[in-house]
């Protein structure tokens, strides 16, 4: 065997290049502990290795547990050469540890836990509030269909109002919610805007609770409005009540185009008082407006166009809050 690398390795395998990883190598020697690719052996075929880069050393050296000069012992142990790479487990980790620490003291493992909680407590707020939300816009209405308004500034819905329900004849034009409820055994007013049939059989009627004070106003069936305040109606209608909306503080009604004009019956919302009623019609649109004896900064102003309606039985509102 020709061996050029200047081994010194007292190797006792048959081939003589072969390391069997008992040597006392400390990790100086000219070879480096391993034949790969660096020897000039030109043994043609005894040699275990065949110098293709797999040294049959299986990295249980005696002279990988000492470390090289100018490496501490908790350092991983990594032959400059190609071949198998030899790591302590303990070593890596170690060395993972000193890249990934960041500067300052290490933060106990409670402490971690504690701040992963802090930081998943908003989003589950939200989680919970949405999903609150969602469950209270099926639990009122006909069939579930009165709906939790997305804000209090544009609450809006579909409700159905029922005259011989004690729970469902009144609506909260706040909440999109009935305006009474069961409790302790007992029917109680929760916040009534507006009444169907409680109080007038076969009206509307507002003003009804507490200190308030309201006025309602019929405009008249929907596909009337077009005719009356000169624009076009689409079809399938509902463009007039669409349009209705506070603008610059009074209330407009669509104009040509996109634009709006001063809607005159809204003069008759001016005259609030207890218990104002307006007879159920059919497709018919209304104006409300409440505001409260002992709250002078109370105004509620909201519209709504009956869609459905069963004389005497029930009707079902679509209905937004305006102000």
């Amino acid at each position: 065997d020709a061996d050029t690398d200047a081994d010194t390795d007292a190797d006792t395998d048959a081939d003589p290049d072969a390391d069997t990883g008992t040597d006392a190598d400390t990790g100086t020697d000219a070879d480096t502990d391993a034949d790969a690719d660096t020897d000039a052996d030109p043994d043609p075929g005894t040699d275990a290795d065949a110098d293709t880069g797999t040294d049959a050393d299986t990295g249980t050296d005696a002279d990988t547990d000492a470390p090289h000069k100018g490496e501490s012992a908790h350092s991983p142990a990594i032959p400059p050469t190609r071949g198998t790479i030899r790591v302590q487990p303990d070593a890596l980790v170690a060395a993972i540890n000193r890249t990934t620490r960041r500067k300052g003291p290490t933060m106990p493992r409670s402490h971690r836990w504690t701040m992963l909680a802090l930081l998943a407590l908003p989003t589950m707020m939200l989680a919970m509030t949405l999903q609150a939300q969602s469950g209270a816009r099926g639990q009122d209405g006909a069939d579930g269909d009165a709906r939790t308004p997305r804000s209090s500034f544009l609450a809006e819905g579909l409700t159905t109002l029922y005259a011989h329900d004690p729970i469902a004849r009144a609506l909260s034009f706040s909440d999109g919610r009935y305006g009474a409820m069961i409790q302790d055994h007992e029917v109680r007013n929760r916040n009534s805007d507006i009444d169907f049939g409680g109080y007038v059989a076969g009206a509307f009627s507002v003003g009804i609770e507490g200190g308030r004070e309201g006025a309602i106003v019929d405009l008249g069936h929907a596909d009337t409005l077009g005719e009356r305040y000169g624009f076009r109606e689409t079809v399938g209608g509902g463009q007039g009540y669409a349009s209705i909306r506070f603008v610059e503080g009074d209330l407009h009604i669509r104009s040509n185009g996109r634009a709006t004009q001063p809607l005159k019956e809204a003069a008759g919302l001016t005259q609030c008082r207890r218990n104002a009623s307006a007879a159920t019609r059919m497709g018919h649109v209304y104006l409300v407006r409440l505001i409260d004896r002992h709250d002078e900064s109370f105004e509620l102003v909201a519209k709504f166009m009956v869609v459905e309606h069963r004389d005497g039985e029930s009707a079902t509102l679509r209905w937004q809050q305006l102000r």
